[in-house]
């Protein structure tokens, strides 16, 4: 079996927080417990046209740059991204927040005896798992019968959604409160311009952050993520 078949077959969420940086082994369990199956032979089909793209697309660049003088190509380039670079506004503080693992942690709250254990948050294809179940490489958007494989002491919990909703809108007014005009992405996701926050009520993007965090821990007891950058393209 190729690796690009092996990481077509892992899914697109390894690189979520809590996974082991090592997939290897683990994708290695999903493609066993993958074979013979209908989504096996569509990935297997897939990766082998994609591989064939890559290698046309390959022989049509090494044809297109013959004789090319990437010297002035790279000098012409370096010009334009100057360009840009002038006009970029680097002014505003754009906050983006994630709250972790938030199905799992919400769960969690309404049963304590979860804490510490590895679950999944889904009874057919997992939507979230806990951060103790992704050490062994359970993640969203996995089968169940394959996290099963991975991890064989997994408990899986069923979705209650509607209290997802009430922890998110509680999550979401504490947000909105460093800016009404804020974008959220999803149920726990979301995007805040706290600029102006930060200029009336005189704190640095760090503090403000800060103080977000805790109040979203102390009110919720959920935790959050967040990253500062001038844009959302480059949040940290």
């Amino acid at each position: 079996m190729s690796d690009s078949l092996a990481r077509r077959l892992a899914g697109q969420s390894v690189n979520k927080a809590g996974l082991a940086n090592d997939q290897t082994e683990i994708n290695r369990i999903i493609a066993e417990a993958s074979k013979g199956s209908k989504f096996y032979e569509a990935e297997k089909q897939k990766d082998a046209e994609l591989s064939e793209k890559i290698a046309r697309l390959h022989a049509i660049r090494d044809e297109v740059v013959q004789g090319v003088d990437f010297a002035k190509v790279e000098a012409t380039v370096e010009h334009v991204i100057s360009e840009l670079e002038s006009t970029r506004d680097l002014t505003q503080y754009i906050c983006h927040v994630d709250c972790d693992a938030f199905y799992a942690s919400v769960e969690v709250l309404d049963n304590p005896s979860l804490a510490g254990k590895a679950f999944g948050v889904g009874l057919g294809v997992l939507s979230t798992a806990s951060y103790e179940a992704r050490k062994y490489g359970v993640r969203s958007a996995m089968p169940s019968f394959i996290a099963k494989k991975l991890c064989p002491d997994l408990i899986l919990v069923p979705l209650h959604f509607q209290r997802y909703s009430e922890m998110s809108s509680q999550v979401m007014d504490i947000l909105r409160m460093r800016d009404p005009n804020m974008c959220p992405m999803s149920a726990d996701e979301a995007y805040l311009n706290i600029t102006a926050y930060c200029e009336e009520h005189q704190l640095s993007p760090e503090e403000c952050v800060e103080k977000m965090r805790q109040e979203v821990k102390e009110k919720t007891r959920l935790t959050v993520s967040a990253g500062i950058a001038p844009n959302k393209a480059c949040r940290l």
